[in-house]
C-alpha cells in the first residue's frame, strides 16, 4: 500500500509532500516521485503529517497493568539472578496501555523486567498484535542488570537505608557477587564450547551475552555505577548499554571511548543540589 498526499517527516529532519510505499510490512520507497505498483491500496494523507513511529527504549508496558495489585504485575521475579526469565512470554497483549501508547505515536518499545541484580531478558515489541508472537521483533533485546548502588533505598524507591559506610560495604559485597556470577557464566560458556559441560539452563541463557551478541542493559545512574558497568564490560567482554545515566555527563569521554550507548531517563526532573540548573536537560547535548 502507498500513503500519499501528506507531509512526510523523515529521520534527518527533512519534510516534503510525497509518498511512502510499504510492502510486506516494510518501507520500500519514500520520496516525491514514488512508483506505485499496480493494485496497491492507496491511503490519502492530504493535509496530514506522516512520521516514523517513536521507540520507547525502556518500559514495563505489557508486564504491568495496575502496579499496586500483585497479580497484575509480572515484571519482577524472586531472586537476585534471573537471566533466563523472558519478558516476552509474560506480555499481556490485552493491556489497555498498549493501544493508548500506540495512539500517541509510540509504535515500538523495549519492555523490561526488573528486580534483583540480573532481572532477565528484555524484549523489543511492536504495539500491535493478538499474541506475544505477533508483537515480537526481538525476543531478547538485552539482559537487564541493576548495578549495585551505595545510595540505598533500592534503585528508585525510598530514602537511603543505613549509614554511608554500611551501604558502601553492602554494595561492595553485591558487586563482588555479580563479578563471581559473571565469572561462573564465562567459565560455563568456555566449557560448553569445548564440550566439557552439561547444560545448565540458567547459564545456558547467558551464552549470547558472553559471546557479545546481545548487550547487558545496565541500570546505572551515579558516576561510580557507570564506571563500574564499563569495567564489567571490559573484564568480561560484554557489550554494555547504560540505562538511566543521571551522571553520564561526568564520564562522557569514557563512555565515548568505550563506544557505550546511553538510554537517558526523564529529562523533566530536578538536578541534584550543587549542580547547574540545566544539568539534566542539557545532558543529551553534552553526550
Amino acid at each position: 500500500f502507498v500513503i500519499e498526499g501528506g507531509t512526510v517527516v523523515v529521520g534527518d529532519g527533512q519534510q516534503f509532500e510525497g509518498s511512502i510505499l510499504i510492502r510486506n510490512g516494510r518501507i520500500v520507497d519514500v520520496g516525491t516521485s514514488v512508483a506505485v505498483p499496480e493494485g496497491a491500496v492507496t491511503i490519502d494523507a492530504s493535509g496530514q503529517f506522516v512520521y516514523a513511529g517513536m521507540i520507547d527504549s525502556y518500559t514495563p508496558i505489557g508486564l504491568v497493568e495496575i502496579g499496586g495489585i500483585p497479580t497484575m504485575n509480572l515484571r519482577s521475579e524472586i531472586g537476585e539472578y534471573n537471566p533466563h526469565i523472558r519478558a516476552l512470554v509474560g506480555i499481556n497483549t490485552g493491556s489497555e496501555m498498549i493501544g493508548v501508547t500506540r495512539s500517541t505515536g509510540v509504535t515500538t518499545a523495549i519492555t523490561a523486567p526488573e528486580g534483583g541484580v540480573i532481572s532477565g531478558q528484555a524484549a523489543l515489541i511492536n504495539m500491535d498484535g493478538w499474541t506475544w508472537e505477533d508483537m515480537s521483533v526481538n525476543a531478547n533485546a538485552g539482559y537487564i542488570f541493576n548495578y549495585p548502588s551505595t545510595e540505598g533505598g533500592g534503585r528508585r524507591f525510598g530514602p537511603p537505608v543505613g549509614t554511608p559506610e554500611s551501604r558502601a560495604t553492602q554494595a561492595k559485597e553485591r558487586i563482588q557477587d555479580l563479578n563471581n556470577e559473571l565469572a561462573t557464566a564465562k567459565a560455563y560458556h568456555i566449557a560448553r564450547n569445548e564440550g566439557l559441560q552439561e547444560t545448565d539452563l540458567v547459564y545456558e541463557s547467558m551464552r549470547p551475552l558472553m559471546d557479545g551478541e546481545i548487550p547487558a542493559i545496565v541500570n546505572a545512574n551515579s558516576e561510580n555505577e557507570i564506571l563500574g558497568a564499563l569495567k564489567l564490560g571490559e573484564d568480561f567482554g560484554l557489550k554494555i548499554v547504560i540505562n538511566g545515566g543521571r551522571e553520564a555527563w561526568k564520564v562522557a569521554e569514557q563512555l565515548a571511548a568505550a563506544e557505550v550507548p546511553v538510554i537517558l531517563s526523564s529529562l523533566m526532573q530536578n538536578p541534584e543540589e550543587g549542580l547547574p540548573y540545566d544539568a539534566v536537560y542539557a545532558q543529551p547535548g553534552i553526550l
